[in-house]
């Protein structure tokens, strides 16, 4: 079970598994609407995934090249000057 929080003045009722299939057979509005809101919620979670997966891949990125600009520095003997007022 989940726990919500209304924003605003609102009514909430149960409705039983036998009257919702009922619904969803009889009533071509109700199933299209439901269709409609399942497609609508997938494809957003679809679109937040691709987003993470990008951001992953852009960390570890960013990662390894940070750590090889390091090493060859390191290999070089290069090391960054402080910040000097000139």
């Amino acid at each position: 079970m989940a726990t919500a929080i209304a924003v605003t003045d609102c009514t909430h009722f149960r409705i039983g598994r036998l009257l919702v299939n009922r619904l969803l057979r009889e009533e071509h509005e109700i199933s299209e609407l439901l269709v409609a809101r399942v497609f609508v919620r997938n494809t957003r979670y679809e679109a937040d995934l691709v987003d993470q997966m990008q951001l992953e891949r852009q960390a570890s990125g960013s990662g390894a090249f940070i750590a090889l600009a390091f090493r060859q520095g390191k290999q070089s003997g290069a090391r960054a000057a402080p910040n000097q007022p000139g």
